[in-house]
C-alpha cells in the first residue's frame, strides 16, 4: 500500500503530467525513490522544475487519502502500471494510464475484449443492432467494452448484461461519479456484472 501511495502523491503533485511522471520513473526506478531523494538530488536529476520539487519536498499523504479510502471499499481497486493485473495490451502504449480505478472485477481487463462504440442519438435500427451484436459476441465469449455514454454505448453493454456475460465501460470521469446520471442503474450492473475503469481519481 505504501508504493501506491506515492505512486498517488506523485501524480497529484503540481508540475507532474504523464511525460513527466515517465521521465521520473527511468530517472528514479520508483515513485517511493522520488520522495525519499535530498533537494539535491532531485535538482541534480533535472526531471522536475525547482517549484516543483518544492511540492515534493513538502509532499503529504493526506494528499491522497480520499483515493486510498476508496480502494478500500469493497469491490474497488487501484492497480499501478506495475500490478499484476494491469492489462498487457495498456502497456503497449507509449503513456499508459500510471493508476487504473476500477470497480468491479479487475481481473475481466486481461480477457479478449471487442469495443462497440458510436452515436449518443443513433437511429432505433442501430441501436437495435448494437444490442443484437453485442448479447451475440458476448455469447461467444468477448467481453464487450463500451464507454456508458447514451445511445450506442448503453445498448452494448445492455446486450452484454441481457446475455448474462461480463462487460467494461471505460468511464470519463472518477468512479465516484456516474455520467449521464440517468445510467445510474445502468452502472451498478457493470459493477455487479463487469467492471468500470477509469484513469482519473
Amino acid at each position: 500500500m505504501m508504493s501506491l501511495t506515492y505512486w498517488l502523491m506523485l501524480l497529484k503533485i503540481p508540475g507532474v503530467g504523464l511525460k513527466t511522471f515517465y521521465q521520473a520513473l527511468r530517472v528514479f526506478e520508483s515513485p517511493d525513490a522520488v520522495f525519499a531523494s535530498s533537494r539535491q538530488t532531485l535538482l541534480a536529476a533535472k526531471v522536475f522544475r525547482a517549484n516543483t520539487i518544492e511540492h515534493i519536498l513538502r509532499a503529504d499523504t493526506a494528499l491522497v487519502e480520499p483515493d486510498l479510502h476508496w480502494a478500500s471499499q469493497p469491490d474497488h481497486h487501484l492497480i499501478s502500471l506495475i500490478d499484476d493485473q494491469y492489462p498487457e495490451s495498456l502497456k503497449q502504449l507509449s503513456d499508459p494510464p500510471p493508476l487504473l480505478y476500477i470497480q468491479g472485477d479487475p481481473g475481466l481487463l486481461a480477457h479478449q475484449q471487442l469495443a462497440i462504440v458510436g452515436s449518443r442519438n443513433p437511429s432505433a435500427g442501430a441501436k437495435q443492432d448494437a444490442y443484437r451484436f453485442a448479447k451475440g459476441l458476448s455469447q461467444q465469449g468477448l467481453i464487450i467494452t463500451s464507454g456508458m455514454a447514451m445511445g450506442i454505448d448503453a445498448q452494448a453493454h445492455l446486450g452484454a448484461l441481457e446475455a448474462g456475460a461480463p462487460t467494461i465501460a471505460v468511464c470519463g470521469t472518477g468512479l465516484d461519479l456516474v455520467y449521464p446520471p440517468t445510467h445510474r442503474v445502468l452502472a451498478q450492473q457493470i459493477v455487479a456484472q463487469g467492471a468500470l475503469v477509469s484513469e482519473l481519481p
